[in-house]
């Protein structure tokens, strides 16, 4: 018999300090308005959360409030290092 193969979408979440979980597709969960300046630092999070690297929470504070910039050369960055202290150094 043979089977076909359906693709899946896996979207990775972050629990967040207060215990619920937030993916990227969350709408709902970040608000439509926090979408424009959030969804960039969510992306970021979800994506070293999916690499095993999870911020404490003073580094989880300084990636919500860097500036788009901040978060821009962090993204870029993400790939490639070994630690969120890594990814924050200057």
């Amino acid at each position: 018999m043979a089977h076909s193969r359906v693709p899946v979408q896996v979207v990775p979440r972050v629990i967040c300090e207060d215990g619920h979980a937030v993916g990227i597709d969350d709408d709902e969960e970040l608000g439509d308005d926090a979408l424009d300046d959030e969804h960039p630092k969510q992306a970021l999070l979800t994506f070293l959360f999916a690499r095993g690297l999870v911020p404490d929470a003073t580094q989880r504070a300084r990636i919500e409030a860097g500036t788009e910039a901040e978060v821009t050369r962090w993204l870029g960055r993400a790939l490639t290092v070994k630690s969120v202290a890594e990814l924050l150094s200057d």
